[in-house]
């Protein structure tokens, strides 16, 4: 059984987000692109609502952004609050103004059901993992865009506390392992050997 991991690679996540844009939908390619850039849990990211993200407007088309984004996790149970980064805002304002969406629509909604319910989980599984494939990315599942997320947090922080805070977890090693650093160190320790 192959483990899912992170995507180490910045030209593979640049190319899967083309390939979803391309050949897949809008409502694809955000479903990556807020992955990658939350470190949600696919069950999460697929309740966010619009209203998770902006406040209520007062004006048709206005959107201003909350101050935190907020929501209880399912796994865990614990609430998960931060910031989004610039791109993302970028991005959200695109895609919801763009689809005129209104206040109580899911971002991710399932074309089937009319914009009232989301995705399922093994929708969201097939399109992500079609693309993955199209890209070569080996060991991609849904939970590789948290664990990019994650990677690419310790990659530039080092701030190993900080990132198991955000992805909610209660164990640096676990943490590590996780975000694929201690498989790195490995690959790292047998690439020096040479004797």
């Amino acid at each position: 059984m192959k483990t899912v991991e992170p995507i180490r690679d910045k030209e593979k996540i640049e190319l899967m987000c083309n390939i979803l844009l391309k050949y897949g939908s809008d409502r694809n390619y955000m479903l990556f692109f807020f992955g990658i850039n939350t470190g949600l849990r696919i069950s999460d990211m697929l309740k966010t609502k619009k209203e998770h993200i902006f406040k209520r407007p007062h004006k048709k088309g206005q959107y201003v952004f909350r101050e935190f984004f907020e929501l209880r996790e399912k796994k865990t149970r614990k609430l998960k609050k931060f910031r989004l980064n610039a791109p993302l805002k970028r991005k959200l304002l695109w895609y919801c103004g763009k689809y005129e969406m209104v206040h109580g629509d899911y971002l991710f909604w399932s074309q089937k059901r009319k914009s009232r319910f989301p995705i399922s989980r093994v929708q969201a599984y097939r399109i992500l993992k079609e693309a993955a494939i199209t890209c070569k990315i080996d060991g991609f599942g849904t939970q590789s865009m948290r664990k990019t997320c994650g990677y690419f947090a310790y990659q530039k922080s080092k701030d190993l506390v900080a990132v198991m805070n955000m992805l909610n977890h209660t164990n640096p090693d676990v943490t590590l392992r996780y975000i694929g650093v201690r498989q790195d160190k490995i690959d790292s320790l047998y690439s020096d050997l040479g004797f």
